[in-house]
């Protein structure tokens, strides 16, 4: 099933490649959830490297969409990238359904397996970005970790995911997500919570770790950019 807001990806994305160590590769389907009912929705962001990749084509005309970051952000997530999420919304606020919301798509979890463990002893407060622990503290109160956030081993089992691609510079307002996409979440939170749970977060608040595996940087969280005392994206602006 797929929202009726979106409009959908033919076919919607069902495979997924895996690069062995040894650099073969192997394409499997993509499992469905085992609990069919979501845990929650999980909200991230592209990120500059949508940006940088477009740039990158447009040089070298190697890129068989157009070049415009919103163009590259739907190639990437529908066609390229060996993970994916279940929705993205442009800048212009269109709403594309990239696989069915029944299917565990590869959009969040620990790539580093130490992590999971630092976050279930507590030791990820003495390596992570202070700021951020104190704005994630202030989030989710009571709480004791990232990875005390959802009920299973794996935020792909309990989350339905959207990816929200980021304006090149921020407004006025410090926000790299225009008033169109804020209010299309909006409503996709909404109509997605007709069918699943509640539980809305973003990626930064499911993974604390800076460098290659991780959401944050020294001054918090960056996916989406809620967890900073500047943030990039505000929950303000979300109305469910």
């Amino acid at each position: 099933m797929i929202s009726s807001l979106a409009t959908p990806f033919v076919p919607l994305r069902t495979l997924k490649s895996l690069k062995r160590k040894d650099g073969t590769e192997v394409v499997y389907r993509v499992p469905r959830r085992a609990n069919q009912r979501a845990y929650g929705f999980c909200v991230h962001t592209s990120g500059s490297g949508v940006a940088t990749r477009a740039a990158i084509f447009a040089r070298n005309g190697k890129n068989p969409a157009q070049d415009t970051p919103e163009e590259v952000a739907i190639w990437c997530y529908s066609a390229l990238w060996s993970y994916f999420t279940t929705y993205l919304i442009v800048n212009s606020g269109k709403l594309y359904a990239i696989c069915d919301e029944d299917l565990r798509a590869p959009h969040a979890g620990f790539t580093d397996p130490t992590h999971r463990g630092l976050c279930l002893s507590g030791a990820w407060r003495q390596v992570c970005s202070p700021a951020g622990v104190r704005l994630w503290d202030a989030r989710w109160p009571g709480r004791k970790s990232p990875a005390h956030l959802y009920p299973s081993r794996n935020p792909n089992e309990d989350f339905i995911s959207v990816e929200l691609v980021p304006l090149l510079k921020a407004d006025a307002t410090g926000s790299l997500f225009t008033p169109a996409q804020y209010g299309t979440l909006g409503r996709l939170i909404k109509d997605v919570q007709t069918r699943h749970g509640k539980v809305v977060l973003g990626h930064e608040d499911l993974n604390p770790f800076s460098g290659k595996h991780g959401r944050w940087d020294r001054s918090g969280g960056w996916d989406p950019g809620a967890l900073r005392a500047r943030p990039y994206f505000d929950w303000a602006r979300v109305v469910v």
